[in-house]
């Protein structure tokens, strides 16, 4: 597992756009019950799973006090613009803040994903339900894992910098299935702006992952908002996350007939050669989206997020960017 944080004050819309892979919103988004019916928990989980390989879903448990307390109808896909508020540490429905306190953060972008070879067993499934059996064991993992995170940073924290405690409270995320690995490009917003991590326009190689935002607010019983208690977010809580995780997916991959080595859950049905043989730089790229800047007559280190975008897209298009493996 690793993970980023999220400032509040980044733009959500390019937040947005890194989680969604720049893919457009749906017009008619799927509600999560059909009927319109309120689900109970059980139903709800079989709605998620059988539908979650859309461009976000909601926790698929999301505690109610959390959903009221950040402006959101669990039972509805999340929109572009309720995650972009999100983003931001507004609330998704009104844009108000969280909280009367203001937050540096609106939340960590934590990411599992399982080995190469799970992601290649999938890509190269005889048939797609095989496929889709591979994935339900991915999300189903991650969400365990993510329950595991909940429990141990879900402490609403009381006074400045949780100087007089923490209450046990409920948390939610946000998860974005990715399904293949692309170099990621730090893009700087001008001179001295926020940073944003951006997917390369390039070919990606097969590998599944899951980009869960974890928003920075813990709701109590008693209604008090408050905010995670980040401090348990150390290099060893990390490890333990993401040994976590890769226990939960072995188990589920043992048990739709996977032979799985459980240490980084490998698919020993997958030789390690084709494993490795699925790789992209990040550097080359950069220096290509630079040098092709420079060619138009652009200052790469001035120029806005959105514009810098703009040219890794544009240079992506005329195939410089691609060239990297061979230039």
């Amino acid at each position: 597992m690793n993970f980023r944080k999220i400032a509040a004050a980044s733009k959500g819309r390019l937040v947005l756009r890194y989680f969604t892979e720049d893919k457009p919103e749906p017009i008619h988004p799927p509600a999560l019950d059909e009927a319109g019916r309120q689900l109970e928990e059980g139903g709800r989980l079989v709605a998620y799973y059988t539908g979650r390989d859309s461009r976000a879903s909601w926790r698929p448990d999301m505690p109610g006090l959390v959903a009221r307390a950040i402006g959101i109808d669990p039972h509805k896909m999340p929109r572009d613009a309720e995650m972009s508020r999100l983003f931001e540490a507004r609330r998704a429905d009104t844009g108000e803040p969280w909280s009367q306190h203001k937050r540096k953060l609106s939340g960590f972008d934590l990411v599992f994903s399982p080995h190469k070879s799970v992601s290649l067993g999938a890509e190269f499934a005889a048939a797609p339900a095989e496929t889709a059996a591979i994935w339900n064991a991915v999300d189903r993992a991650t969400d365990r894992a993510m329950r595991y995170v909940a429990h141990v940073l879900g402490w609403a924290r009381k006074g400045a910098g949780g100087e007089d405690g923490a209450d046990p409270g409920a948390v939610g995320w946000i998860s974005f299935r990715h399904h293949t690995a692309r170099p990621t490009l730090p893009i700087q917003d001008g001179p001295g702006g926020q940073t944003y991590l951006f997917d390369a326009p390039v070919a990606g190689d097969p590998h599944m992952h899951v980009h869960n935002f974890l928003m920075n607010v813990v709701v109590t019983a008693e209604g008090r908002s408050g905010s995670l208690d980040s401090r348990a977010l150390n290099d060893a809580r990390v490890k333990e996350f993401g040994a976590y995780f890769q226990a939960v997916l072995a188990d589920e991959l043992r048990r739709i007939g996977y032979d799985a080595d459980e240490q980084a859950v490998v698919v020993l049905a997958i030789p390690e050669p084709i494993s490795k043989a699925f790789s992209k730089g990040r550097q080359q790229i950069l220096n290509k989206a630079k040098s092709y800047a420079k060619d138009h007559g652009l200052d790469w280190d001035g120029m806005a997020a959105e514009d810098k975008m703009g040219i890794l897209r544009d240079a992506g298009a005329e195939g410089r960017l691609g060239k990297m493996k061979t230039d």
